[in-house]
């Protein structure tokens, strides 16, 4: 039942915005609502005050906001490729880690994870980027980038022969050793018990680069094209290095004074993570970083650029900075246009001007969408039952009033 929560919300948000990215922003002014009484919102248990955050109150925090900071930095997939512009199908995938134990690293790497944690030094802190080109997943390839930040470039050489190693003993003769053209440092197998697959670890100055292609369509037809998989490793390196390269890691001894929120934007972002149908580390991005973590890169993109967002927070709902006032307005317009199997639900009783809607999922079930705005800011939440999510978007609504 999880499982399937989990899917419905994130079916909702992908499907709302692959169905609105074609609609104009327009030049209609703000319009006129009704004040709000606060009080009078029915948010449950949830709390609708903003939280302030300052600066990191531990070391973990600090490496999270460092992840952030590389996420922002990282081109995304269809800046790779242009035919990666679909959402990876594990919507719950992490995207910020920091340790080699998460699923970062343990869905990717085969192996004994304590092994790797034995072994590699220096590891503090990571990013994924990952995408795939087609919505139906027999008919795509995925691209999977794991940016892995160490002390040193020694750590970071020593964790490539590490990684290698402990996959390759664990797979055995099913590791099939490669050479990336033009990259002859690479690391790179295919998984020949797996067709379509190959994996690479390549390290860049501090960093080490877990780059990972499967072909779900060589993985139907039971074959495998080599060359081309270790073309599309070559083509992501090519992409990603420069990235690297240039990214100016935060020095030990400053990490603790880094901004967790400089633009209070998470602040104003309600905290629904404790939700089973929500994802992942809260965090706040910049517009690039904001399109590592859609559920539709290509659409948003269009979007974002329309509105002027320039940042995105998340904690399990979404707050987007836009332009201005109007822009926050065309773009909450934008993304609840009914389509089919959509219909309008009902705002939130004592906040008319909110925009909901369900979704009506194909065999059964469906998923409630609200949105709202505030001056310059848009939110979205999800959640499986009306009441729910009229409690999520009034909670919301409140904090962005709540705001300064």
């Amino acid at each position: 039942m999880l499982n399937r929560r989990r899917g419905l919300c994130a079916a909702l948000l992908a499907a709302v915005v692959l169905l609105t990215a074609a609609c104009g922003t327009g030049d209609s002014a703000t319009p006129h609502r009704p004040d709000v009484d606060l009080a009078s919102l029915d948010i449950g248990n949830l709390t609708a005050e903003p939280r302030i955050y300052d600066k990191p109150t531990n070391l973990d925090m600090a490496r999270v906001v460092e992840a952030m900071r590389l996420g922002n930095h990282l081109p995304l997939p269809m800046e790779i490729d242009p035919a990666l512009k679909y959402a990876p199908l594990k919507i719950a995938s992490v995207r910020m880690f920091t340790t080699l134990s998460s699923a970062a690293v343990a869905n990717r790497v085969s192996g004994s994870g304590t092994d790797l944690e034995s072994r590699v030094s220096g590891f503090i802190t990571g990013f994924v980027t990952a995408g795939r080109s087609d919505p139906v997943k027999n008919l795509s390839w995925e691209l999977d980038n794991v940016a892995l930040l160490f002390e040193t470039e020694q750590d970071a050489v020593n964790a490539a022969t590490v990684f290698t190693d402990v996959e390759r003993t664990f797979l055995a003769e099913k590791a099939v050793p490669q050479e990336i053209p033009g990259h002859p440092e690479a690391r790179a197998h295919l998984l020949s018990g797996t067709n379509g697959w190959i994996n690479s670890f390549y390290p860049v100055g501090r960093f080490l680069l877990l780059t990972e292609v499967r072909d779900n369509v060589m993985q139907q037809l039971e074959t495998t094209d080599a060359e081309r998989l270790r073309t599309r490793v070559a083509q992501s390196i090519e992409a990603v290095r420069p990235a690297l390269e240039s990214f100016e890691p935060t020095p030990a001894d400053e990490l603790m004074k880094l901004d967790v929120d400089p633009e209070r934007v998470l602040s104003r972002t309600l905290n629904t993570v404790d939700d089973p149908a929500q994802f992942g580390i809260p965090g706040v991005f910049d517009r690039n970083g904001g399109l590592q973590i859609s559920l539709d890169p290509e659409s948003d993109s269009a979007m974002f650029e329309q509105a002027g967002v320039d940042t995105v927070g998340w904690k399990g709902a979404y707050v987007y900075r836009t332009r201005d006032a109007v822009a926050a307005e065309q773009l909450l317009a934008q993304r609840t246009k009914v389509r089919k199997l959509y219909r309008p639900a009902p705002a939130p009783p004592n906040l008319p001007f909110a925009r909901c809607m369900q979704y009506l999922v194909p065999g059964g079930g469906s998923v409630y969408y609200c949105g709202v705005t505030f001056e310059r800011y848009t939110a979205e939440v999800t959640a499986s039952q009306l009441q729910d999510v009229h409690q999520r978007i009034s909670a919301q609504y409140a904090i962005l009033a709540r705001s300064k």
